[in-house]
């Protein structure tokens, strides 16, 4: 990992620069974004979106537990 501000090598665990005293993530004045190194947050009320596999997989595993069910009852 480097220093936003002076780009020396950092251990992974550090909190603040050695060299120039930043807090790790966090950039000079010219640099416009920060990083906190916390996991992005979701607002309150939005839900989750499902990623574009999980709905075909759902409805293939749907569809495959419908056609077994249907071969048991014909088989009895």
């Amino acid at each position: 990992m480097k220093c936003y501000n002076c780009g020396k090598e950092l251990p992974d665990n550090s909190k603040v620069c050695l060299s120039c005293g930043k807090k790790v993530g966090e950039r000079g004045a010219s640099g416009k974004e920060t990083f906190s190194g916390a996991a992005p947050t979701r607002q309150k009320g939005t839900k989750p979106k499902l990623s574009s596999f999980r709905i075909p997989l759902i409805v293939v595993s749907m569809i495959s537990l419908l056609y077994i069910l249907i071969l048991y009852l014909l088989a009895r």
